[in-house]
């Protein structure tokens, strides 16, 4: 799939993709228990939420036809990072004015989703993973996405983290933008690539995919249910300290003042290649 790339004005491209106008220490959000990996360890919050806030007559309940087998448990067992939600709320959470829940209405497999809301602009609603810094190689990744009515928001963020300080050392964004378009930003060279024709995936479970190659002359690659869409140039995408931590959900919910709402699923990060099942 062909892409075209997009220079914007910096203060432009900051306000809608970056997690703040500066970038934001981890103390100034709601942040619990950075992990490398996750799979329903014994620190978790069990209680479930009763999604009275979502619209349950336009879900659509796929739990009954697929696995119900916790895949983080077995097929993804050595990944870096998997995350299917069937223990309860994980721990490694970041929230600003946001929410988050455990459905378990409106789930791709299994029991469970996560159900991640923003109250306004500017806010967060996310799940973070960490691992050891990472000045190359690639992560790939995997995860099963639901946009409540429209929902628009970056949805993956790849970061690094400053050790003396604690701030977010944001590298790569991957978003739905307003006009259904995918997009990445690369914050190092303060430039966005979009993709070319337009993704209508509104309340529906989709497969968001890809690579991001750590590297000062990497590349980053976003597909959805299997089709590649986003392919950019060769671009540094390395934090000044590593890249040690990529986020889920609303990473960051952007300048309208409206609620949103998705739902995640079946998370893998992995060094090795993560098909959509």
């Amino acid at each position: 799939m062909s892409i075209f790339s997009i220079y914007l004005p910096k203060y432009i491209l900051e306000n809608f993709f970056r997690c703040a106008l500066v970038v934001l220490p981890l103390h100034a959000c709601t942040v619990v228990d950075f992990v490398g990996r996750y799979h329903g360890d014994t620190g978790v919050d069990s209680t479930t939420a009763t999604d009275s806030q979502v619209d349950t007559e336009s879900q659509v309940d796929t739990a009954s036809s697929l696995p119900t087998a916790d895949e983080c448990e077995t097929k993804y067992s050595t990944a870096l990072f998997c995350e299917g939600f069937e223990n309860g709320l994980p721990t490694n959470q970041r929230r600003l004015n946001g929410t988050l829940n455990i459905s378990t209405t409106q789930v791709h497999t299994g029991s469970a989703s996560l159900q991640a809301i923003t109250h306004e602009a500017n806010s967060i609603s996310s799940i973070v993973t960490s691992f050891p810094p990472m000045y190359d190689g690639t992560l790939y990744y995997r995860v099963y996405v639901y946009l409540h009515n429209a929902a628009r928001a970056k949805l993956i963020g790849f970061e690094g983290v400053n050790p003396d300080n604690e701030e977010i050392e944001d590298t790569v964004d991957i978003s739905i933008t307003d006009d259904h378009r995918l997009a990445v930003y690369n914050h190092n060279d303060i430039r966005t690539f979009l993709s070319v024709s337009q993704q209508h995936l509104d309340n529906e479970w989709f497969c968001m995919h890809g690579k991001v190659e750590i590297s000062q002359s990497g590349l980053v690659d976003v597909g959805i249910n299997g089709t590649s869409m986003v392919t950019t140039d060769r671009h540094s995408t390395v934090p000044e300290h590593g890249c040690s931590a990529v986020a889920f959900g609303i990473v960051w919910s952007g300048e309208v003042e409206i609620e949103k709402q998705v739902f995640i699923d079946n998370i893998v990060v992995d060094s090795q290649p993560v098909a959509c099942d």
